[in-house]
């Protein structure tokens, strides 16, 4: 008498005693529902904070886990892309949603789609100059050295006041005229 269960659906099953001249015959039907076993996807939190170039695995697990692979799919492939594996790539500033679900299959359930929040930022990024006072007189130069971080970041110099100096690409400053002038190096 012992069932076992093959596949989701039901079943009924007859239980019956065969009249032998001294009992009657007797049957009794047990009726048997066998449904898919549950599953569920865990995650360790709904956001994820990430840089431009970053690549992390999405914090989800299935459970239990010997009941397939998880589906990853991302909402705004320009900002973030998630891999068949679930390893989101940072592309560039924003917010995507990644949502992780599983189809189910014969023998387990589909589980509840989760969602989880990514949002890229631009990574860090400083300048400093060698001097940032300067003292000229008229037709003098002098070259400002940037130093970046991280290095060899594009550097471009922005007078305030164009009349009074001149700065060319290379961060060369040239006194034309009296007067002040601020040069943004960004």
């Amino acid at each position: 008498g012992v069932v076992t269960a093959l596949k989701a659906g039901t079943a009924n099953i007859t239980v019956k005693i065969v009249g032998n001249g001294v009992y009657a015959e007797n049957s009794t039907t047990v009726s048997v529902s066998v449904s898919k076993i549950p599953t569920e996807i865990k995650t360790d939190g709904s956001t994820d904070e990430m840089s431009v170039d970053a690549m992390v695995p999405v914090s989800a697990k299935l459970s239990p886990s010997e009941a397939g692979n998880l589906t990853y799919v991302s909402n705004d492939t320009d900002v973030a892309t998630v891999s068949p594996t679930g390893i989101i790539k940072a592309n560039k500033a924003g917010t995507a949603l990644i949502t992780v679900s599983f189809a189910g299959n014969d023998k387990y359930a589909a589980a509840e789609n989760k969602t989880v929040t990514i949002n890229v930022s631009l990574n860090p990024a400083s300048v400093s100059v060698n001097n940032s006072t300067l003292d000229l007189k008229i037709d003098d130069t002098f070259t400002i050295v940037p130093t970046t971080s991280p290095e060899g970041l594009n550097v471009t110099y922005v007078p305030d006041n164009s009349g009074v100096v001149s700065v060319d690409e290379n961060g060369v400053v040239t006194a034309l005229k009296a007067g002040t002038a601020n040069i943004t190096v960004k």
